[in-house]
């Protein structure tokens, strides 16, 4: 295994376990009062939160969950998930911004920042050496 496929796979793991305590956290109201509720920096109400922000924690909690898990088994399926969190950020704030719920300003950053992660995600998991892992182990099978 490449030696910075290491390091993706435990930032994999502690993005989801982080994504997911907030997550929890958010849900049964005892983040830290100096943390507070924010959406793209924006101070909101924890009703905001729930209805705008959770669910994207949550489903980013599974994506890299599922990522890490993948990765820790060697899994050539493992790629995906990462590409697949960063286009539902993506489609959560397109589809925020199309109904309102988002600020135009927020859903721009958010697809771009999305985006510019995803690309440098596809670039590294599928076309460098780590593609090359990756077939190897798909390979063997």
């Amino acid at each position: 295994m490449p030696r910075s496929l290491r390091v993706v796979r435990i930032a994999a793991t502690v993005m989801a376990i982080v994504f997911a305590a907030v997550l929890v956290g958010g849900v049964l109201d005892v983040l830290p009062a100096d943390v507070g509720y924010s959406v793209g920096g924006r101070p909101v109400s924890r009703g905001e939160w729930l209805r705008l922000a959770a669910p994207i924690f949550a489903t980013s909690a599974g994506w890299f969950g599922a990522a890490a898990v993948g990765m820790w088994l060697r899994k050539p399926w493992s790629r995906f998930p990462v590409i697949a969190a960063f286009g539902t950020v993506c489609g959560f704030a397109l589809a925020g911004l199309a109904i309102g719920s988002f600020p135009r300003d927020l859903a721009v950053r958010a697809v771009i920042q999305a985006a510019v992660m995803g690309a440098v995600s596809d670039v590294y998991l599928y076309h460098t050496s780590v593609a090359r892992y990756f077939d190897a182990l798909r390979q063997r099978r």
